[in-house]
């Protein structure tokens, strides 16, 4: 997406609250009776970026009622998930009971928390590239790309994963990931996915996206369609 418009997005959205957490634990959602979290280090993106593992606390409020870790892998492509592990915790977060039996697939409904929370996760571990830096952005910031997720599309056109640190960041906006398509012969992109990070590392944003924009236009100079068909073409050298 275009600074202009994530920048007046970022600019217009008012701060999450969100309670405390442990090193590394990260909050995803919250009800009337506790904390769900997920242990950052944990992600791993398998099956070439369909598949998620990672560890998940529910905290509930009352130290009195017991909580839950549990190591649960989504698979996205085949819409199922299964939980690897699981262990009951007492009032402290300490483990009292639990298995690593792996247990039967379920279902991955659309529109339902285990869908949000299993996207949350495979957008959330995208921040963890690997990155190569591209260009600094005059008065912006500095983009790099993943390599690794550069995808032919078309005839010259390619799709990658970039990352954007502002200079200036708000209080929702650090750092912006994006997927984007270049059309190189057109110079056109379009912009189909969108992560935002604050300066904590809290994703404060996910959505998909359908922002097309032209070179022409690219006041921020974020253009780098060019660069991405050399990274391709040194990954994929013509035989």
């Amino acid at each position: 997406m275009r600074l202009s418009g994530i920048l007046m997005l970022a600019a217009l959205c008012t701060v999450l609250c969100r309670p405390a957490w442990a090193a590394h634990w990260q909050p995803v959602s919250q009800d009337v009776s506790g904390v769900l979290s997920f242990e950052v280090s944990s992600l791993k993106l398998l099956e070439k970026d369909t598949v998620v593992r990672v560890w998940e606390r529910y905290q509930p409020y009352d130290k009195k009622q017991q909580g839950r870790l549990n190591h649960n892998e989504y698979d996205l492509k085949n819409k199922q998930w299964r939980t690897r592990s699981t262990y009951v915790l007492n009032g402290k977060g300490r483990k009292i009971s639990g298995t690593k039996t792996i247990g039967p697939w379920q279902p991955l409904l659309a529109l339902t928390d285990t869908m949000t929370h299993a996207r949350y996760y495979r957008d959330y571990s995208r921040i963890n590239g690997p990155w190569t830096f591209v260009k600094t952005l005059p008065g912006i910031g500095r983009k790099w790309i993943n390599p690794k997720t550069i995808r032919k599309t078309g005839t010259r056109k390619y799709e990658v994963w970039e990352k954007t640190k502002l200079n200036e960041p708000t209080s929702r906006a650090k750092w912006l990931l994006s997927l984007t398509e270049y059309d190189v012969p057109k110079k056109k992109a379009l912009t189909k996915y969108l992560c935002v990070f604050d300066a904590s590392g809290y994703m404060t944003e996910n959505h998909a996206e359908k922002d097309k924009w032209l070179a022409s236009e690219d006041t921020y100079g974020e253009y780098i369609g060019d660069a991405i068909e050399k990274q391709y073409q040194k990954r994929h050298p013509a035989r």
